[in-house]
């Protein structure tokens, strides 16, 4: 499902801005740290109250079919907005309240975590997980604003099949009890890309 929305997000990219990079970052972190904290509670939560995970795909697949349809010069056409600025871009908004909604799921997550972990005494463990998908996010808004805006699908596609590998990796190595390896030889090669492009 996660690669199926990064070709989505390749082909209907919704611009090269740094709010259109950090939505879909924040989206595919979600994912992976949903099955994180399978991995470490036994649980995968599917839902926050009345927003599940139906919900939040159709929602996905809504902003980037209207994106991809609208074209990303028409939906960043200017706007009204008096709560945020005098004169704000539709799609930063609708990116910021994606962005802010992804992340509080993703810190209630850690709470659920870290308190089973404590119980275990497996923080440690879990702190380490985290590092390679911290990694790719830092990798991933490091991408130079060129890039940003001339390889965007390349970009996207690069990265949505980075969070898709390491994603993966967590839920197989949850379903066969065996251990997350920290260590990630495929962000090398992205962080290289990545420090050319400077």
């Amino acid at each position: 499902l996660i690669s199926h929305h990064s070709m989505v997000a390749a082909f209907l990219a919704p611009g090269g801005s740094v709010w259109g990079l950090l939505s879909g970052t924040v989206f595919q972190t979600g994912f992976f740290v949903a099955q994180w904290e399978e991995y470490h509670t036994g649980i995968l939560q599917t839902s926050a109250g009345w927003v599940g995970v139906t919900e939040t795909q159709y929602f996905v697949i809504s902003l980037q079919a209207v994106s991809g349809l609208m074209g990303h010069e028409r939906l960043s056409s200017l706007l009204v907005n008096p709560s945020v600025a005098p004169i704000s871009l539709l799609r930063h908004d609708v990116f910021i309240g994606w962005v802010t909604f992804v992340t509080i799921m993703v810190i209630l997550s850690f709470f659920r975590t870290f308190r089973t972990a404590i119980q275990k005494g497996t923080v440690g463990v879990a702190i380490g997980q985290l590092l390679p998908i911290l990694a790719l996010n830092i990798e991933c808004l490091a991408v130079t604003e060129h890039t940003r805006y001339h390889q965007q699908r390349m970009l996207m596609l690069i990265i949505g099949l980075h969070f898709f590998f390491l994603t993966a990796q967590m839920i197989l190595f949850s379903m066969a009890h065996q251990e997350f390896p920290v260590m990630q030889r495929t962000l090398v090669p992205f962080g290289v890309l990545v420090a050319l492009s400077h």
